[in-house]
């Protein structure tokens, strides 16, 4: 193991996230940094095949936000992240989700 530089700007702590990766570049989606209060809806993108560099957000044309949710399934497959499930402030979620 070694650690790798991460300078600002950068996702905030957080723990039950989703992380998928497509094309060298690594999505992260989801999580908490207070148990059981989901951080934001933010989707954050950083590129793996720089050593160093920053963190991106990511501004999604969609009209639908997801609900901010933890300890979600996600996964990518081709170009898209999928997203099942989780937890948000008003309880266990089924809606399935994709990201193009």
């Amino acid at each position: 193991w070694s650690c790798l530089d991460n300078p600002p700007p950068r996702p905030p702590p957080r723990s039950s996230h989703g992380i998928s990766v497509i094309k060298a570049k690594a999505y992260v989606w989801g999580g908490e940094n207070t148990a059981r209060k989901p951080i934001d809806s933010s989707l954050w993108v950083k590129d793996l095949l720089k050593e160093e560099g920053d963190w991106e957000k990511v501004i999604t044309p969609s009209r639908v936000i997801p609900r901010p949710r933890v300890a979600h399934a996600q996964a990518s497959i081709g170009d898209d992240i999928f997203v099942f499930g989780g937890r948000c402030s008003v309880g266990a979620l089924s809606e399935r989700l994709v990201m193009t």
